[in-house]
């Protein structure tokens, strides 16, 4: 995906929406990257990106909820409304970084279980629980940065 795209798969509301991604999900500076209920075979990197203010609700926001991903995620440089990365299972690392978001509970990081390593670093705020309830990841490689012992 490229500049100023919005990708949405799934919601929800539409849980019964599934699908699987094979090659990965890879964007550079997109305004808006949603996948939900849906298994990635290659990972995932999410490059910049930059809100906050946009199409379909008149705010950005970045979210990967519920998905099976095969492969490293990497989501670095966001800068919008709200973003979170949550319930996914992946098999591989995930790199959370310098991620800045205008929404106080932003940054959600939780509910995951990582079959690698969780590094987190430079996101502002720090990734956290926020209003979703959710609980701590399990991660089976370590977690180091913003992201230790969370």
């Amino acid at each position: 995906m490229g500049e100023g795209a919005t990708f949405v798969f799934g919601s929800e509301d539409t849980p019964e929406v599934t699908a699987t991604i094979s090659g990965g999900v890879r964007s550079s500076n997109a305004m808006s990257v949603q996948v939900h209920f849906s298994t990635i075979n290659g990972g995932v990197d999410l490059e910049g990106g930059a809100g906050p203010f946009g199409g379909p609700f008149d705010i950005t926001w970045n979210t990967l909820e519920d998905n099976r991903i095969n492969g490293t995620v990497t989501v670095n440089g966001y800068d919008g409304f709200w973003q979170g990365f949550i319930r996914n299972t992946v098999n591989g690392a995930v790199n959370f970084n310098n991620n800045t978001v205008l929404d106080t509970d932003g940054n959600e990081v939780v509910t995951n279980v990582i079959h690698g390593s969780l590094a987190c670093a430079g996101n502002n705020p720090a990734p956290q629980v926020g209003d979703s309830g959710g609980e701590d990841n399990v991660v089976t490689g370590g977690t180091s940065g913003q992201c230790a012992g969370f």
